[in-house]
C-alpha cells in the first residue's frame, strides 16, 4: 500500500493521497481518523488483541465503518451496508470500488504509526 501524507501550508490542513485500490482509506484518514492521536492509540491497541487472540474490531463511524477480520482491515462507507442485500448492477462497480477498501494489518499498522509520526512533528 502506498501513501504520501502532505500538510498544506496557507491553510494548516492535512491531505492523504493512497494508492488507486487505497483511496477510500485516504478519505477516512482525513475525515474519521483525523489528527485525534489518542483514537490512533485505541486503533493501535485494538490490532495488537486482535493479533494475539483473533478479535473483530468493528468501528462505525457516522459515515465509514473500520472492521478489522481475519488479520485484514476493511474501510467502507455505510451506504454499502443497506447495499449489501442487492446485488450491484456492473454500472455501479466504480462507485463501489470509491466506497470500500481493504488492506492487510500491517500494512494498516504501518501507516496509523506513519500518520502519527508526520502530523506530530
Amino acid at each position: 500500500m502506498d501513501y504520501e501524507f502532505r500538510k498544506n501550508l496557507i491553510e494548516g490542513g492535512y491531505s492523504a493521497r493512497f494508492s488507486m485500490e487505497h483511496q477510500f482509506i485516504a478519505r477516512w484518514v482525513i475525515e474519521d481518523l483525523g489528527t485525534d492521536d489518542a483514537r490512533i492509540s485505541t486503533l493501535l491497541n485494538h490490532i495488537e488483541a486482535h493479533l494475539a487472540n483473533g478479535t473483530t474490531i468493528e468501528q462505525r463511524g457516522p459515515e465509514m465503518t473500520l472492521t478489522i477480520e481475519d488479520n485484514e482491515v476493511v474501510i467502507q462507507s455505510n451506504d454499502l451496508f443497506s447495499e449489501q442485500e442487492f446485488e450491484l448492477e456492473q454500472d455501479m462497480d466504480l462507485y463501489q470500488s470509491e466506497s470500500i477498501a481493504e488492506c492487510g494489518i500491517e500494512d494498516f499498522e504501518a501507516m496509523l504509526h506513519s500518520w502519527r509520526a508526520f502530523f506530530t512533528k
